[in-house]
């Protein structure tokens, strides 16, 4: 395939964390490969040559946006924004600097938009992620249940729902599920 594409995808944790960083790059590069591309993983830029840089979180990617965009300055360069460059002032110039040198911006909810400085909005593409469907339902819940579904690291208040589901009534049927 002529179009097919060399593409690196940099994911800071892919050294051995298995965080949702990972496992978006584990998803993606599943779906290049069945588009025709060429992916391949690696912690940082590598100096190896690809057609396009993906790179996961801006702030700890930076460098190796800098670096791949010194090297190759006609390759293509999307930076996938996650919750962490967004909420995160410490890292706000090297988040600026990262979306000033992409191509093409991607967040993972409409909330992420207003949220961009305005020169990278005009870049910024929604990209809902998705999961696949066990072929059989589970069985309907006896109650209400609420999922927590996250990388429960400090920065996320991984007790938010515990703490929530104090302040419930006795009486309440919701449960709290990780």
């Amino acid at each position: 395939m002529s179009w097919a594409r060399n593409v690196l995808l940099v994911d800071p944790g892919a050294e051995g964390r298995a965080g949702g960083n990972r496992v978006t790059a584990l998803r993606w590069a599943m779906i290049l490969r069945r588009l025709g591309h060429r992916p391949r993983r690696a912690a940082r830029f590598d100096g190896r040559p690809a057609d396009v840089l993906v790179a996961l979180h801006a702030v700890r990617s930076a460098d190796s946006i800098d670096a791949f965009r010194a090297r190759f300055p006609g390759g293509g360069v999307v930076v996938a924004l996650t919750g962490t460059d967004l909420h995160d002032a410490a890292g706000r110039d090297r988040l600026e600097r990262s979306l000033a040198l992409a191509d093409a911006v991607v967040v993972l909810h409409e909330g992420a938009l207003p949220l961009l400085p305005d020169a990278a909005r005009g870049k910024a593409r929604v990209i809902v992620q998705s999961v696949e469907l066990p072929r059989e339902p589970p069985p309907p819940p006896s109650g209400f249940q609420v999922c927590v579904l996250a990388n429960l690291r400090a920065v996320k208040d991984p007790l938010l729902g515990a703490r929530a589901a104090m302040l419930l009534p006795a009486s309440s049927r919701a449960r709290v599920v990780l």
